[in-house]
């Protein structure tokens, strides 16, 4: 041991960085693994969603709520557009709620602003401040699905861990 005593040490040091290592990784799996399951949980993400063409009224949504096995049941649309952000133009993913206060499935978590935005007004989740090089009180141009454009400010910052963070959706 003393003839190699510094080769020694270090391979005592090696050894005891790589066990370290290994177990901050086990570690923060661990505790990952159980925080990101109970985050999205949460949120009460919906069991099962239904895509229709027309108008889903409320008194549609109240008569599957009746069903049996049905525990809740909301209406939420979902639409596909483009937003303008100075001079680029990024795919958008609009999501349509009827009432803020009242949410039960797919709840998210207000960050800051406003908590229900006011009319002309969105929120954003907050990943995707960086990727539309937008934030709380900037200005931003919507061109949904049937072409009309529409100005709009973003009013606040939420977090839906039931949402891809938005750099890769795009």
């Amino acid at each position: 041991l003393q003839a190699a005593f510094s080769r020694n040490l270090t391979m005592a040091a090696a050894i005891a960085v790589g066990v370290l290592s290994v177990g901050t990784i086990l570690g923060t799996y661990a505790v990952a693994t159980r925080e990101m399951t109970r985050n999205y949980l949460d949120t009460k993400p919906a069991h099962a969603t239904l895509k229709v063409e027309r108008e889903l009224t409320p008194a549609i949504v109240e008569s599957v709520r009746r069903l049996d096995g049905v525990a809740d049941a909301e209406r939420h649309a979902t639409l596909l557009g483009r937003m303008k952000v100075g001079q680029d133009w990024f795919p958008v993913l609009i999501f349509v709620i009827d009432d803020f206060q009242n949410l039960g499935t797919n709840r998210f978590t207000r960050v800051s602003g406003a908590r229900t935005p006011p009319a002309g007004t969105m929120l954003i989740e907050r990943t995707a401040r960086v990727t539309m090089h937008a934030d709380e009180g900037d200005p931003v141009l919507l061109k949904a699905s049937n072409g009309r454009l529409q100005p709009v400010v973003v009013s606040g910052l939420v977090h839906d861990p039931g949402l891809a963070p938005a750099r890769q959706e795009q």
